[in-house]
């Protein structure tokens, strides 16, 4: 009996130390190592179906919105704008015939993305301006538009202008729409601007600075009035008003309204 129990218990510490034999070659003795981690599985997916849902086809979400008509005016409000006489200084005959001089500066403030200074310095600028052109062309009561680019190169030194002859309503706003200003000279009675002092002046220049096809309106810093900021003309009346008028040192007689010259100076950045 005593054999029999001492046979039982060799057989259960015989297979209890098997059990923990293999056990011990099995296994690592040491603690796995954490799994490694690719570097690109670290980069987010795109979410493409946020994507498709922002821009369902975008291969021609571009040519669409080139295709959309002008909902608003550009760029209205980032053209500084002037008055010719500044401090309503009209008794001034330099300030008088100043439209030219204050667009000019208009688009020179536009094109260094500055504000233009106090209207004393402004009325400064105007007479500096007209001082040049005096001694540059005999005069500066109405400066053409090839004079306006002689003034650009040669006092401002900006090169990027042009003069478009002949031109269209759908020329004009083609430039407006590219992003560039437009001198427009033009019959001033023509305009019909009620702030105008009657009957209104022979010869005048504004800045075209923008264009509404809702309305049909033409958006313009018009120097001639202290509320010419972003002010509206009807697209045919201005149209018809642009007249390339002749300079000198003295206005010219009003001018047939067939016979109007349709030329402007287009200044770009």
């Amino acid at each position: 009996m005593k054999r029999y129990l001492l046979l039982t218990i060799l057989v259960i510490i015989f297979t209890i130390g098997f059990i923990f034999v293999f056990g011990l070659f099995s296994h690592p003795t040491t603690a796995p190592k954490s799994e490694e981690v690719d570097p690109e599985d670290l980069v987010k997916p795109k979410n493409t179906a946020l994507e498709a849902e922002v821009n369902p086809n975008p291969a021609t979400a571009k040519d669409e919105s080139y295709s959309k008509p002008e909902k608003t005016p550009r760029p209205i409000g980032s053209v500084p704008f002037t008055v010719q006489a500044p401090g309503a200084a009209w008794d001034d005959p330099v300030l008088q015939d100043g439209c030219e001089e204050a667009s000019l500066l208009m688009a020179m403030a536009w094109l260094r993305s500055e504000a233009l200074p106090g209207p004393d310095v402004v009325a400064d600028a105007i007479h500096a301006l007209a001082a040049f052109e005096k001694e540059r062309f005999g005069y500066h009561e109405d400066i053409s538009l090839s004079e306006l680019t002689t003034v650009m190169r040669e006092y401002f030194d900006h090169e990027n202008i042009r003069i478009l002859e002949s031109v269209t309503m759908e020329d004009i706003t083609a430039e407006i729409r590219n992003g560039n200003l437009v001198l427009a000279p033009a019959y001033g009675r023509a305009l019909g601007n009620p702030h105008f002092t009657s009957p209104g002046p022979i010869t005048h220049m504004l800045v075209l600075i923008g264009y509404d096809p809702e309305s049909r309106e033409f958006v313009v810093n018009d120097p001639g009035t202290v509320r010419g900021a972003n002010y509206r003309y009807d697209e045919t009346t201005l149209f018809d008003a642009i007249w390339a008028y002749p300079s000198g040192p003295t206005h010219p007689e009003p001018p047939d309204p067939t016979d109007r010259e349709k030329s402007v100076l287009v200044i770009s950045r």
